[in-house]
């Protein structure tokens, strides 16, 4: 019952236009985060090792993954080239 209301009230907040962009937003900067952290483990990579691949520091990538800081596309592109990956960018 909890996670109804829960979704109830979401779905009020969603009902704002401005409420509505800045939830967008957050989920846009969860999914990088998660999608980062993901990768970085399937690499089979420390966050100290990846700082040290690409040149971004690891306490920036520990923000990252927690979802506290909002990466530019420069960055996201160092740290997927620093695992041996690409990055992409999808709009729906």
């Amino acid at each position: 019952m909890p996670t109804h209301s829960f979704d109830r009230y979401l779905k009020h907040l969603e009902d704002d236009p401005e409420t509505a962009q800045a939830l967008e937003e957050e989920r846009l900067v969860l999914n990088v985060s998660d999608a980062i952290n993901k990768a970085r483990l399937d690499s089979g990579l420390t966050q100290r090792q990846l700082a040290e691949r690409s040149g971004i520091s690891r306490i920036t990538i520990t923000r990252i993954e927690n979802g506290q800081f909002n990466p530019s596309i420069r960055t996201i592109a160092a740290l997927a080239h620093a695992m041996g990956k690409k990055a992409t960018v999808t709009i729906d």
